[in-house]
């Protein structure tokens, strides 16, 4: 079985600068707020979320303790 090469048409392909790119895909870094115990975290983040930020409880392995993570990103459901 023979195999065929198709031409290109560089004319039509678009060059992206990669620095350009880096720069669109950048997102801010989530915020975390140490909190002592897991209810603490679950109410801070219920707290948040009523005042209209995207926040929920989590358990940092990192700092060893549970947070209350904040997120910058769009969300999907409202």
């Amino acid at each position: 079985m023979a195999t065929v090469e198709a031409p290109i048409a560089t004319e039509h392909t678009q060059t992206v600068d990669v620095r350009q790119l880096a720069t669109q895909v950048a997102v801010a870094p989530p915020k975390y707020t140490r909190c002592d115990s897991y209810k603490e975290a679950k109410y801070l983040a219920a707290s948040r979320r009523r005042d209209g930020t995207h926040a929920y409880a989590v358990y940092a392995v990192a700092l060893d303790c549970w947070c209350v993570r904040v997120s910058d990103a769009p969300q999907r459901y409202r």
